[in-house]
């Protein structure tokens, strides 16, 4: 083979490989959108119905009375209006946690408040793989050009879109700029999940450039990798629970239905 035909043909299959990255980064973004979305719509649709038809009996069974032996007795709805506003403050808290979901998602929260989300489980791990894989491609994009790990840092913080994320990368660049060692400087990252984690004990000693390129490389596929992994298992818990819950919260509804003409048929009996 011509050698003058390598280097074109390796930066082709590098950017070949760099677009794959970026696809399955935006595709888990959106499939996660996708199935938090109607999870939400479920839910919301389940307390909608549930609201109507608990109110619908409130509003029957006001003022009516029944009959216990010769006994008239005014039938109580006030623990179904309790109900009622349960539903509301129910689908508040859900409308909260969806907006909130979404802005994770989409790298659009503050710093800290993006941390403490990102420890939530299925979406929170998805998310930090999707996040340490950007960074770590960053990275071994970097090195792969012999530029330096300050450089590769300070450009990391450019290009990262998680905020915990790309402050630390801008700190950690000064930091192995006044001397700290790469090692100890990955120790302090915010995301401590097993890619990020193994490289840092792998490049403790000194390695050459093509063993650091193949670490950060190797790093990176891991991270896309169970970026996958995790995204299925968070899809399948999520679509399963969404279900779940909201078939619980209409049968309730219709359980309380129950409940009412239950007593209504015994006070006509």
């Amino acid at each position: 083979m011509n050698s003058t035909n390598v280097v074109p043909d390796a930066n082709i299959a590098q950017a070949a490989e760099a677009e794959l990255w970026r696809n399955i980064r935006n595709e888990t973004r959106h499939r996660l959108t996708k199935t938090v979305t109607v999870s939400f719509l479920y839910l919301l649709a389940a307390l909608a119905v549930g609201s109507y038809l608990i109110n619908a009996v409130i509003e029957a069974g006001r003022g009516a009375v029944y009959y216990v032996g010769w006994k008239e007795t005014e039938l109580n709805v006030n623990w179904m209006t309790q109900f009622v506003w349960s539903y509301a403050v129910l689908a508040l808290l859900a409308t909260i946690a969806y907006v909130l979901t979404m802005l994770l998602i989409h790298d659009k929260l503050p710093a800290q408040l993006g941390a403490a989300m990102n420890r939530m489980p299925w979406i929170g791990s998805t998310m930090r793989m999707v996040s340490m894989g950007s960074f770590c491609q960053s990275i071994y994009q970097s090195v792969a050009r012999s530029r330096t790990y300050g450089d590769a840092l300070e450009t990391a913080a450019e290009e990262v879109s998680d905020a915990a994320l790309r402050q630390w990368s801008a700190v950690a660049a000064q930091r192995i700029r006044s001397g700290q060692s790469l090692s100890n400087v990955l120790r302090s990252s915010p995301m401590r999940d097993q890619p990020l984690s193994a490289v840092s004990v792998m490049i403790e000693n000194p390695r050459s450039m093509e063993e650091s390129v193949r670490v950060w490389h190797q790093a990176t596929a891991e991270c896309h990798s169970l970026a996958r992994s995790r995204l299925m298992r968070a899809t399948q818990v999520l679509s399963v629970s969404a279900l779940l819950v909201s078939v619980f919260l209409a049968a309730f509804a219709m359980l309380s239905a129950s409940m009412f003409m239950s007593v209504v048929m015994s006070g006509l009996s």
